[in-house]
Formats: structure tokens, C-alpha cells, sequence
């Protein structure tokens, strides 16, 4: 989360929050970053006169990037442990190091450490709000109390794991039906207090400098140059995303996170072939 004299950014995961954090941090004086993917409900009170402004993405798209991007982490972190030895490792994880850190809960439970393919991982994230067993496993396993980290600091909370969702708050899942992605765009913007304002991530750059133009923020051609002309923020590399479902998968996605689809009028696109 981010805060400006004008407005505050709920980062959604995986939605391109990376970015417009980085953006907003880099060129407005006034931005602070409260917290690592904290929830709107977790906004200071100071703020909650501002406007809020979040970002959101294709659900289809969002569980290709989401599982790209945690089986990198993933097999990023076992080569760097394989690389120390056991003492190495220890005294590492001793000075408050996590070996997995960033790698979320979820991910790792119902990959089966990442050994399932995006198919089975992705089946299992979108039932979650359905199937007890799973959700059961995987809160036993989350932090209760929120985490302060920052991007690259160690974690404060023992058994941190990436998203920095609380067990209660993933409860809210039980029975409710949505896929992962609903429950993370509920659990971050849940309790607004008006109207937010969200950017596409399929038109992050010139969305975001439209919404700072409305804003009356000025955007220098330093700042307008990065927007437009910078890299991408935390990715992964995948095809496109239609090309890792079936149509059963693919249905299974607009039944469980059809709210979101609906809402903003995504479809299931085809990419084009190579």
C-alpha cells in the first residue's frame, strides 16, 4: 500500500502494483509506503478522506502469472540453498533469513511443492472457497498477525509467506465459492469507504498517467518517459495465458471468479499462434 497527499494504492497481487508503486514512489514527493500488500482495511485513518485507487487483471491471466511466478521463486530458492552448505544454511536462516521467503502458502501446499503442473495447481486454487480439506491444510500453516516487512527485509512473523494474508482472513474464503484471485480482490479492497477507482493492467501505463492527469498530479517528462518507456515489474516468463487451458479449465476460471469477470468484462482470449 501506498500513500500520496492525494490518494492511497491498494496493491493487488499479480495485478501490476509493482509498477505503479514504483511510479508513484519514485516521482511524487508526498508518496509513503505504509506496508507489503496490506488491505485497504489496514489504511491509517488519516487517509480514509482520500480517493483509492487499486489495479485488476484478467482472472485467466492472473493464474498464469500467479504460477510462473511462484514456481520461479520457488526453484530460485532451492538452487540457492543447495548451493550452502548445512551450516551456511543455518546460520543464514539464524540472522532471520526465511529460505522460502515470498513463496507463498497456498502456492506451495496445493502445488505440491510445485511439483503439479499450472493445470492441477490452478484447479485446486480455484476451489478453494468450496473444498474444506485444502483450505483447513493450508491455514493451519498461515501467520495470524499482520506482517511488517518490507520488499527485501527478512520476515517478522514466523512461518511468513508471501502474500500477507492473516489464517482469519483466508477463512473468509469457506464456502463463499470464489477462486483465489476473488478472495484477494475482496480481501484488498473490502471495506471501501466510496468509490475506487481501478486501472486495467492490460492498459496499466496510459490508465495511470490518465488517473494522475484527473488527480491534478503533474507529470514531468522524466516521470512520463519512465511510465511509458520503462520494463516490466516482476514477471515471469509464460506464453500467453490461453495457451495452458482446456476448455473444462478454462469454464472452471468464469464459474468461480465470474464476479470479476462480469464486472469488468473480461473474456477468455486466444493468443496469437507462433
Amino acid at each position: 500500500m501506498v500513500v500520496t497527499n492525494r490518494f492511497s494504492f491498494v496493491h493487488l497481487h499479480k495485478s501490476g502494483g509493482s509498477f505503479v508503486s514504483a511510479v508513484l514512489l519514485r516521482f511524487l514527493a508526498s508518496a509513503r509506503r505504509i506496508g507489503y500488500h496490506y488491505p485497504l482495511a489496514a489504511l491509517p485513518e488519516a487517509y480514509h478522506n482520500l480517493p483509492v485507487l487499486g489495479c485488476v487483471r484478467n482472472p485467466w491471466d492472473f493464474y498464469v502469472s500467479y504460477y510462473f511466478f511462484q514456481l520461479g521463486l520457488l526453484e530460485q530458492a532451492r538452487d540457492r540453498n543447495a548451493r550452502m552448505s548445512s551450516r551456511e544454511l543455518e546460520a543464514w536462516s539464524a540472522a532471520g533469513n526465511d529460505p522460502f521467503n515470498g513463496i507463498d502458502v497456498l502456492f506451495a501446499e496445493l502445488s505440491d511443492g510445485g511439483s503439479l503442473g499450472f493445470a492441477a495447481t490452478t484447479h485446486r486454487l480455484l476451489r478453494l472457497g468450496v473444498d474444506d480439506g485444502s483450505l483447513d491444510l493450508i491455514l493451519g500453516r498461515m501467520p495470524t498477525t499482520r506482517d511488517r516487512r518490507g520488499r527485501s527485509t527478512p520476515p517478522q512473523v514466523d512461518g511468513f509467506r508471501g502474500m500477507n494474508v492473516r489464517a482469519d482472513e483466508l477463512a473468509t474464503i469457506r464456502g463463499t465459492g470464489e477462486g483465489l484471485y476473488s478472495f484477494l480482490f475482496r480481501h484488498m479492497h473490502g471495506g471501501a469507504r466510496g468509490s475506487i477507482h481501478f486501472l486495467r493492467m492490460e492498459s496499466l501505463r496510459d490508465d495511470l498517467l490518465s488517473y494522475l492527469h484527473a488527480r491534478d498530479v503533474e507529470a514531468t517528462p522524466e516521470m512520463e518517459h519512465f511510465v511509458l518507456e520503462s520494463g516490466r515489474m516482476n514477471t515471469s516468463r509464460h506464453s500467453h495465458y490461453s495457451s495452458y487451458y482446456d476448455d473444462k479449465l478454462a469454464a472452471l476460471v468464469n464459474e468461480h471468479d465470474g464476479t470479476l469477470v462480469q464486472r469488468f468484462g473480461y473474456h477468455f482470449e486466444l493468443g496469437l499462434m507462433p
